[in-house]
């Protein structure tokens, strides 16, 4: 499976996390933190969409999908390791409810865990489309 098939509803979930704090308390520090958190996650999985189909397409080497994909799965890697350290924190020391806190920390767990496989594991290089003979 590739990154971005999880980092696309994980940076979707994040934003709208974000946004329903917003709306729902006036938390700014949840619009910022959680949508912000989220529309980078999006970015990095619309980035590396974007670079399994220029490889797909012959666009680009296998070698370079490779390379450009382990940036924008390290960045996301980032991104949950610090939302697992502060909502687990929030979650398992200082007493929080299960929402948001303690969802996001499992949540974030398990991606940082995928993403660090990715990062060990790399999926295999998309397949590109075979070029036609000439007859």
């Amino acid at each position: 499976m590739y990154e971005f098939c999880l980092s696309l509803p994980y940076g979707g979930i994040l934003a709208l996390g974000g946004a329903i704090g917003y709306f729902s308390a006036g938390s700014t520090v949840s619009l910022a933190a959680g949508g912000g958190s989220g529309a980078m996650v999006l970015f990095f999985g619309i980035q590396s969409l974007k670079e399994y189909r220029k490889c797909v397409g012959n666009d680009t080497s296998g070698e370079e999908w490779q390379k450009n994909t382990k940036v924008y799965t390290s960045f996301s890697l980032l991104i949950s390791a610090v939302l697992t350290a502060v909502m687990g924190n929030r979650h398992l020391n200082k007493g929080a409810k299960f929402m948001p806190a303690g969802l996001l920390f499992y949540m974030s767990a398990f991606m940082s865990l995928f993403y660090l496989y990715r990062l060990l594991s790399p999926a295999s290089t998309p397949k590109g489309k075979k070029a036609k003979k000439d007859d």
